[in-house]
């Protein structure tokens, strides 16, 4: 049926939205995005006059995207070592090749390279959406240190483009779509940290960061190396009060990194006697803490005149330190030789339902 009609144009955006679905499809992407771009061209073949838009993808430059392509950018794919998320950056490649075959054709290639809108879905796993949710969650994104670039499209941009284009003499090329200012991933993290409340981490920060400081504190010298852990190293407590020789268990794949630090760490004082101590503060609470914890959860909701606290769960507890406190807690452990490859805890009281029974920490 398709054949049978007059068009001026076509425009062919037929892909998909979201990285996991992709990689889901495996080997179907080459023949999904084939069938409908021969659809095309063959319609063409008799229909000569007729435009082509073509919703190509900058993955077809392949996944290295620590900088912005330019003019003068190449494709790089591992053609003797293909991963299946890199099958769809391929398939925009050859369908882009078998264009470029038809210069007498008039066929635009889109190269989209990050397209937001507020009808995307959200669930999709790309970056800025893992961003949104996290925001629209109040939860905290967990992201990888690679350091990528990103040009982000807005929908009004994209419909001048395809009208600029439409309206343009014909030709047969691949239009690049990336905006005047390229944004990377460390200041997008901080931009929607300061301009929407975003909470993040990053995983390799915490292994390589501290692999970083121990070895250069190996290099120097240094007399003493305090690495802060975290409570969450012990995942769901077995017993409580917790203690040093409470099980470590990654509950969290941010838990799992600290306790990879931690190992780190300790192979530092085993392997060269490097004078580490891993402090593992609690709960600390204070000023200029994330309104989402509970201390300033209750501080708002009484200054917004509650009639009842609302917390949710009442049956977690939590060891409870002031800043100042934890803050003196490390000064205190920095000055005591006996606390090498040892790992205190810095708390207040701990509280355990249901008994009777208070803990003086650090």
């Amino acid at each position: 049926e398709f054949g049978k009609e007059k068009f001026d144009a076509v425009i062919n955006f037929v892909g998909v939205g979201n990285p996991a679905v992709a990689e889901a499809m495996g080997s179907s992407i080459f023949d999904i995005t084939l069938r409908f771009d021969e659809l095309v061209l063959n319609y063409l073949q008799t229909h000569p006059a007729c435009r082509y838009l073509f919703l190509s993808s900058g993955a077809a430059y392949g996944s290295n995207f620590n900088q912005p392509v330019t003019s003068d950018s190449s494709a790089i794919i591992a053609i003797n070592n293909l991963a299946p998320h890199e099958w769809y950056g391929v398939t925009k490649l050859y369908a882009e090749c078998r264009h470029r075959a038809h210069p007498e054709l008039s066929i635009i290639d889109i190269r989209v390279f990050n397209y937001f809108s507020r009808n995307q879905d959200i669930s999709a796993r790309f970056l800025i959406t893992d961003i949104l949710r996290a925001i629209h969650d109040k939860t905290v994104l967990r992201s990888s240190s690679d350091y990528i670039v990103r040009d982000f499209l807005h929908p009004s941009d994209f419909y001048q483009l395809v009208d600029k284009l439409l309206s343009s003499s014909a030709t047969n090329v691949a239009v690049d779509c990336y905006s005047k200012k390229p944004i990377d991933k460390p200041s997008l993290l901080v931009a929607m940290q300061e301009n929407f409340g975003l909470q993040y981490e990053v995983f390799d920060t915490n292994v390589k960061g501290t692999l970083n400081i121990v070895q250069a504190a190996k290099d120097l010298g240094t007399e003493r190396v305090l690495i802060t852990s975290t409570s969450e190293v012990y995942g769901t407590a077995n017993y409580v009060p917790i203690d040093e020789k409470h099980p470590r268990q990654g509950q969290s794949p941010y838990s799992a990194t600290k306790i990879g630090a931690d190992s780190i760490a300790e192979s530092f004082y085993r392997s060269f006697d490097l004078p580490i101590t891993i402090v593992r503060p609690f709960n600390t609470f204070g000023p200029r803490q994330s309104a989402r914890a509970i201390i300033p959860t209750i501080i708002s909701q009484l200054l917004n005149d509650y009639n009842e606290i609302n917390l949710g769960d009442l049956t977690p507890t939590r060891d409870l330190v002031f800043v100042k406190d934890t803050a003196r807690g490390f000064v205190e452990i920095s000055l005591c030789d006996k606390l090498i490859e040892r790992h205190p805890h810095i708390y207040g009281n701990v509280i355990v339902e249901n008994e009777e029974d208070e803990s003086k920490g650090v």
